[in-house]
């Protein structure tokens, strides 16, 4: 398996509407980070890891008013935060 940061580099998503996350993009998320084979301290490191790599880039394009990359970023972050936190609260954890 590869570390978080490599997946997020290889992570290309472009979802056609923005703000939803289809089923078919779930199980995408869930195949390519391998959600389900994570154990749950696993899943929040690599949410936490999420969060960090995004702010970071969604920062730098806000202040720069590239506002269509960072709408790109938002939506991004917000999938995989939340097909995370889906697969989370599967297991009964704090979500």
């Amino acid at each position: 398996m590869e570390t978080n940061f490599q997946m997020l580099k290889k992570f290309k998503y472009n979802p056609p509407n923005r703000g939803f996350c289809t089923s078919e993009d779930m199980n995408m998320i869930v195949d390519h980070f391998h959600l389900k084979e994570r154990s749950d301290v696993e899943l929040q490191n690599l949410r936490d890891f999420v969060v960090l790599f995004y702010s970071e880039r969604e920062d730098r394009a806000h202040d720069k008013k590239e506002m269509d990359e960072y709408m790109q970023l938002i939506d991004e972050m917000s999938a995989l935060t939340g097909v995370i936190d889906f697969v989370k609260a599967e297991r009964g954890l704090e979500v």
